[in-house]
């Protein structure tokens, strides 16, 4: 029979085990949530100057020639659909 005091010591390291698999647990979550963020950071970043390059690049060119340009070649779609839409209100 198992005596008052070794269970008493096995439950306390059932409970510290567990505790400890928890804030492991916990930290691997938020490692990833990390990692997640800082690609979103990279991103985002990228995003930025390729939006630069593509203000500077509208600049020089002027709106026709940016819009037929290979580089963009969805934008003269997208001004053409919002043209439509504006002279239909």
């Amino acid at each position: 029979m198992i005596g008052r005091d070794e269970l008493r010591k096995e439950v306390e390291k059932e409970i510290q085990e567990r505790i400890e698999k928890s804030y492991k647990e916990e930290l691997d979550l938020l490692l990833r949530r990390k990692q997640v963020c800082e690609g979103n950071v990279k991103q985002a970043q990228k995003n930025v100057v390729d939006a630069e390059i593509a203000i500077c690049d509208l600049l020089e060119m002027g709106l026709d020639e940016f819009a037929d340009s290979k580089r963009f070649g969805t934008v003269r779609g997208n001004i053409d659909e919002c043209s439509m839409g504006i002279s239909r209100l």
